[in-house]
């Protein structure tokens, strides 16, 4: 019994590594918060991209419309000065069209200003959100990065621990092992330690009364901590 013990350890150690693997794995860093910031960044961009297309499209039509505005009033002009009008009325009439497309010029031009405003605001502030694009995508590509490498080096390390562990468990009675895997979830993934300090557990560290640790040296069947309820063998280091 000692020995299938001892073996029965062995494979306690490996699957103690392998939890250890997994709460490693559990703390990388796969880049959520990195790509939560990224999807922010970029939205904050689109939007401004919108709003520029918009301002500019605005631009080119009040500008369309300006043109317009100054054609009909040459238009105007032309004919009011061209002598060939002579009705009173009719000129009087030209006269107010050509005065009203000067007024309307006059709001066109102040349209047309704060368009202008508009767009260099626009791409003001687009440099900004494509710079801070730029940056989030980068972040976001090292976090990747390193979380691949990192999680890749893990998946290695358990794959060679896996290995070795179907070794050792090939050596250990199918019942004991049947037994030491249904205890492992609880008592907190270790279901078999050592004899510490010539009479303590190594599991819970209350003392171990001496009978026991008799039956224990002896190889006398599986003896349990009446403590921790985990199993005991002789001469074995505490589990990590």
């Amino acid at each position: 019994m000692k020995q299938q013990l001892a073996a029965l350890f062995l494979v306690q150690q490996q699957d103690s590594k392998i939890d250890a693997l997994k709460r490693r794995f559990s703390l990388l860093d796969s880049g959520k918060e990195d790509k939560v910031a990224y999807d922010a960044a970029e939205a904050t961009h689109k939007k401004g991209l919108e709003a520029l297309h918009r301002a500019s499209g605005e631009l080119k039509d009040a500008e369309l419309e300006q043109k317009q505005t100054e054609t009909k009033q040459s238009d105007f002009e032309k004919k009011l000065y061209s002598g060939k009008v002579t009705n009173p009325k009719e000129l009087q009439s030209m006269q107010d069209e050509v005065e009203m497309l000067g007024r309307l010029k006059v709001k066109q031009d102040d349209r047309i200003l704060e368009l202008i405003e508009a767009v260099d605001k626009c791409k003001a502030e687009n440099k900004v959100t494509l710079s801070a694009l730029k940056a989030s995508r980068a972040s976001l590509a090292d976090k990747v990065s390193r979380y691949q490498v990192d999680a890749q080096a893990i998946r290695d390390e358990a794959q060679a621990i896996v290995a070795g562990r179907g070794k050792l468990a090939a050596e250990v009675p199918p019942m004991l092992l049947k037994r030491y895997e249904a205890m492992r979830p609880t008592k907190a993934g270790v279901a078999i330690v050592g004899i510490e300090d010539g009479n303590s557990c190594g599991g819970c560290k209350m003392a171990l009364p001496s009978g026991l640790v008799t039956l224990i040296r002896a190889g006398e069947g599986i003896q349990l901590c009446q403590n921790c309820g985990r199993m005991l063998a002789e001469g074995l280091e505490p589990t990590t």
